[in-house]
């Protein structure tokens, strides 16, 4: 025990060093000056504020820890964790939000969230008052709740583009790559709620969860800066599920001329159904836009026609004719693996086909291949 009480100051320090060397990293990560890229240069930025947030939020621990009045001063520490962890939630919050809505951050959004910081705390400096000292438990928890308020508002929003953001792709990419941008936004918030709530628990328990805690903080905080660089080179091909989004609403007066479905059919009808009898759909990387430059027509055109023939969307439409095709290819090669039924009708992983393959036949292709 006392090995370990006598080492953390040191593995803080380390800890810290690191956070502040990441901010650099991220404010320096070189990004394209594209408006694509727009979204994803703002979260670089609200990321990089996070971790630089987090390294004076563990500097001045530091430095009240290595005081000959910590104790003293420990009321101290605890309103400047509240404080910082708090402005923490919401650079991590907006770096997020930012990758999946580009128009999440606005002024009265920010003038509403920072309102709440600096109400909060208010409520906890305010504490150090001698006259409010006595209701310090009270205070703290007013903080508390204003936070967990914020934390629940602002997950129920992320639901809302989340799901939104999949509508996009499923409607333009056939592939999951993009899908796994998605589940890794929703996977780091899911760590990121769980930090929060080991972090409030530390203050109850002994020097080893603390360690267990920082162990955790470390690999959360590094799972998502080593993601976020590496989904880099994506991130512009994902930004056009956006774009195409936003000319289908905004293409008004050609949805006036060309919403009937006979007209789309007269259009590219039957060279779409020449594609699909040469089974073209199971090439990898396919998206709508390479499609509809195929047809030779308009990727919004494209779109609104396999919605409305086929009444599902494009990743959809695309994820059914291939799974038809692994069944008869599976009935003509039975001692075929997974993983080569997977590349031959277009997935990228035969874990990935599993998943699609169990979600449309409602049995895993191990059991549907057994009962042939």
């Amino acid at each position: 025990m006392e090995l370990l009480e006598k080492y953390f100051a040191e593995l803080i320090q380390c800890i810290d060093a690191s956070y502040l060397v990441i901010g650099i990293i991220l404010v320096f990560l070189s990004v394209p000056d594209t408006a694509d890229y727009a979204p994803y240069r703002k979260a670089k930025y609200f990321l990089a504020s996070a971790f630089f947030v987090m390294f004076i939020d563990l500097y001045l621990w530091l430095e009240i820890f290595s005081s000959q009045d910590w104790e003293v001063l420990n009321s101290i520490n605890a309103c400047m964790d509240i404080s910082l962890f708090f402005l923490t939630g919401i650079c991590f919050a907006y770096s997020f939000a930012s990758l999946l809505d580009s128009q999440y951050i606005n002024k009265k959004r920010i003038l509403k969230d920072f309102g709440c910081w600096i109400l909060t705390v208010s409520f906890s400096w305010i504490t150090l008052l001698e006259p409010f000292a006595p209701y310090a438990n009270y205070l703290y928890i007013i903080s508390t709740l204003i936070f967990c308020s914020i934390v629940v508002r602002y997950m129920f929003h992320f639901q809302f583009i989340y799901r939104k953001k999949m509508e996009q792709l499923d409607n333009y990419f056939s592939d999951d790559n993009m899908q796994r941008f998605m589940f890794w936004t929703k996977k780091s918030l899911f760590f990121l709620c769980l930090l929060s709530v080991f972090a409030y628990l530390t203050l109850f328990f002994g020097i080893y969860f603390n360690y267990a805690y920082l162990v955790y903080f470390v690999s959360v905080n590094l799972y998502i800066v080593i993601s976020f660089i590496n989904y880099r080179p994506y991130y512009g091909t994902l930004n056009l599920a956006s774009v195409m989004n936003d000319e289908i609403e905004n293409d008004s007066s050609q949805k006036q001329e060309t919403s009937k479905l006979e007209n789309y059919e007269n259009l590219f009808g039957a060279r779409l159904q020449q594609w699909v009898d040469d089974k073209k759909y199971l090439s990898s990387q396919l998206t709508i836009d390479s499609l509809a430059s195929e047809m030779g027509t308009n990727k919004v055109y494209l779109s609104r026609y396999i919605n409305g023939k086929y009444a599902v969307n494009f990743s959809t439409w695309i994820t059914t004719l291939r799974i038809k095709e692994a069944q008869a290819y599976m009935l003509a090669h039975p001692g075929a693996t997974l993983e080569e039924v997977a590349y031959h009708v277009g997935f990228s992983s035969a874990s990935y086909f599993s998943r699609v393959f169990s979600r449309i036949v409602k049995t895993s292709p191990t059991i549907w291949r057994s009962n042939i």
